[in-house]
């Protein structure tokens, strides 16, 4: 009389991967068990519910820590910056496979070099930013332009473009100077899926006319829960405890009713 689905969400089923996010296939580190193969969703798909949001994934780049590596600049394959280096990891990951395409690369000079906990080394390393330019084959000029406005912002502890926190901004002009390889090919993108079941708050499951599945509830990341382009840790606990509890609630009185 009453059936709650908290079965996870599809991250280890390649099959729906390709066909609902078929970009987050790319990523090279899976997060979840083998169990999250998006058997709920298909159960409640085969009585007429509704996923929607299947094409957004949380991905995550560990960049860091240690927290020094973000006085580096992040830039893309137009040698541009596009995000504050010390952002979220999970936005850091958001923007770096959605918005270009995987493909950007850490830059550090002589003073900001470090490894990072992941391991990541530096394997391009030249003495001019134009060298570094030319040997990541960006657009020319781009990196050095890209460089030059960073430098003289960073000189007054500054970044009025991207607001990367002050104590983290300083000029990167001691060579050599290094870049980390970010992209998708050459670096950790991890990764599980945001997409799942349209659900209420009570936890009723829906069809795509918005009428509710009597009977059926469903919590968790099998639903498409409060997270969609962009995750913060810690949301996935809250959609299976708070949004559990009430689907539970939901389907206890709908037996109690009965």
């Amino acid at each position: 009389r009453g059936v709650v689905l908290t079965a996870g969400g599809f991250i280890a089923n390649k099959e729906m991967v390709a066909r609902y996010a078929p970009e987050t296939s790319r990523a090279n580190w899976r997060v979840g068990t083998d169990n999250d193969d998006g058997s709920g969703i298909q159960m409640a798909q085969s009585v007429g519910a509704d996923a929607i949001r299947m094409e957004a994934a949380s991905i995550t780049i560990p960049l860091y820590p240690p927290k020094s590596i973000c006085a580096g600049v992040l830039v893309n394959a137009s040698g541009q910056r596009f995000l504050n280096e010390d952002a979220y990891a999970g936005q850091i990951g958001q923007q770096a496979l959605f918005r270009q395409n995987g493909r950007c690369w850490h830059l550090l000079d002589a003073d900001s070099y470090v490894v990072n906990e992941a391991f990541m080394e530096a394997k391009v390393v030249e003495e001019t930013w134009e060298e570094l330019e030319a040997a990541l084959k960006l657009p020319e000029g781009s990196l050095v332009s890209t460089m030059d406005l960073y430098n003289r912002h960073a000189e007054r502890g500054e970044d009025p473009i991207f607001h990367k926190r002050s104590s983290l901004v300083r000029p990167l002009t001691k060579p050599p100077f290094g870049a980390l390889d970010v992209t998708v090919e050459g670096s950790i993108y991890a990764a599980f899926t945001l997409g799942g079941l349209h659900t209420l708050p009570t936890g009723e499951v829906l069809r795509s006319d918005g009428s509710a599945i009597a009977g059926l509830y469903a919590a968790g990341r099998t639903t498409s829960g409060v997270s969609a382009f962009g995750y913060v840790s810690g949301a996935s606990l809250a959609d299976g405890m708070i949004f559990g509890r009430m689907a539970a609630t939901s389907a206890v009185a709908r037996v109690r009713s009965t």
